[in-house]
């Protein structure tokens, strides 16, 4: 088999691999979809109050770095999240012009709700699946993480 005959069949793959992978995030969204349309979030707000509910108090610029999108755009959802007191938005007292990013109560409770409903639902398919099956999916998962963050570690040095 030649160089090129073999890059093709590895562009297959990391094709379907690819589509796999957007439909998985596709139909959990679809899911959760349900619960934040019920609570007046716009879908834009969902990846920072996950990422607060996971790592705690957090900068504005933090969230934008991590989720790389721009600080305004954390803001402008930063402000929906407050308005629906999901967040709190307090000023970091070693720096009063770093606005700091965390949970209310009622933001807890949702992103509770949200993370016990998406492991309902993938509880559910996982039932279908053998144990072999879902440790070679797991397994195959996380090597691909690591493998995928050692890259992103390099090209940053």
């Amino acid at each position: 088999m030649g160089v090129s005959q073999n890059n093709n069949i590895k562009a297959q793959k990391i094709a379907l691999l690819l589509e796999s992978h957007r439909g998985i995030a596709r139909l959990a969204f679809r899911h959760m979809r349900r619960i934040i349309d019920d609570h007046r979030i716009s879908v834009a707000s969902l990846p920072i109050l996950k990422l607060v509910y996971e790592h705690g108090t957090l900068s504005q610029h933090a969230i934008a770095e991590h989720l790389c999108i721009t600080d305004a755009a954390v803001s402008r959802q930063v402000r929906i999240l407050a308005k629906e007191k999901l967040i709190e938005i307090q000023s970091s007292e070693a720096n009063q012009r770093v606005s700091l990013v965390a949970l209310t109560s009622h933001g807890r409770q949702l992103a509770d709700e949200m993370k016990r409903s998406m492991e309902r639902y993938f509880i559910e398919v996982l039932d279908e699946m053998s144990e072999e099956e879902i440790d070679t999916l797991a397994t195959f998962s996380q090597k691909m993480l690591e493998k995928l963050n050692e890259r992103r570690d390099k090209e940053e040095v």
